[in-house]
């Protein structure tokens, strides 16, 4: 099962299945990811979620606009 979550906590509550990814939206519990949101997969031999992908929050504007 892949889906998103909003936080850390949340993640961490979960009863996941190897290879299972993540996407959790506020990862302001983890002291690894500056801002934003990040992707993980839990790995059973490690029994621990693997961050795959981060992406930060970002300003975005249109051309013509500022």
């Amino acid at each position: 099962m892949s889906g998103s979550i909003a936080t850390i906590t949340a993640r961490n509550a979960l009863e996941p299945a190897n290879a299972q990814q993540v996407l959790v939206i506020d990862v302001s519990g983890d002291e690894t990811v500056a801002a934003g949101s990040a992707t993980y997969v839990w790995r059973e031999a490690t029994e621990a979620w693997i961050r795959i992908g981060e992406s930060e929050s970002m300003d975005l504007s249109s051309p013509g606009t500022a």
